[in-house]
């Protein structure tokens, strides 16, 4: 995030080393590429300290590329969200935040795949309910607790599901995904105790320190 930034330092020192091979172009670009909703405007902002690229937790914010300097010879490139084609089942595609939960037809059908992944701990402390038997179930609960119901006092399934796919998109239903190749003793061990010291951060140019090079230069 633009207040707490981990990996910043690194990333900058990345993007300048690449610089460095490039000396013989004017100046580079560097496009963040990636499905819709993961943070690529996140880290432009990040990287630049402040907000220059719109943001939001529902896919679909960015809408056309947006160029952004870092330095007078790096140049970053906002991209809207692009979905690869690698076989993955609609439910996949619907958790990873591709679609907005508002535009499904029938979301009752991804809420089983959430019950798989999250902890029924998470669930329980965020909706306030128990002893569901499976997803039908589980959405009927949350309908009494908020009182999402129909006339006669049915529960409004459609509704619900959307609100929970919601939750999930924006984050609020707790869930990781550990390193590819680590154990789970490693992950376990992981904590606090160790402090991770990132490498110290290079000062970074801004606009006017930009522009007054460039009038030295004329």
């Amino acid at each position: 995030s633009v207040t707490n930034p981990f990996g910043k330092a690194t990333l900058i020192q990345l993007l300048k080393q690449f610089d460095s091979l490039h000396k013989d172009k004017k100046n580079i670009s560097i496009g963040f590429i990636g499905y819709p909703n993961v943070g690529k405007s996140s880290v432009i902002n990040t990287l630049k300290k402040r907000g220059v690229c719109k943001v939001a937790p529902i896919p679909g914010e960015t809408k056309v590329w947006q160029y952004v300097m870092l330095t007078r010879r790096i140049y970053l490139i906002d991209c809207p969200g692009i979905v690869y084609n690698e076989g993955e089942s609609e439910a996949q595609i619907v958790l990873k935040g591709v679609v907005r939960a508002e535009r499904l037809e029938s979301p009752e059908e991804y809420i089983d795949e959430v019950l798989k992944r999250a902890k029924p701990e998470s669930l329980e402390k965020l909706y306030d309910v128990r002893g569901w038997t499976d997803a039908d179930d589980f959405l009927k609960l949350i309908a009494q607790r908020f009182g999402k119901l129909k006339k006669g006092g049915e529960a409004h399934i459609d509704i619900v599901a959307k609100m929970v796919l919601n939750d999930w998109q924006r984050g609020k239903i707790p869930f990781f995904v550990p390193p590819p190749n680590m154990k789970p003793e490693e992950l376990l061990n992981t904590g606090p105790e160790e402090e991770i010291k990132e490498p110290e951060e290079i000062p970074e140019k801004d606009e006017e320190e930009i522009e007054e090079e460039k009038e030295g230069e004329k």
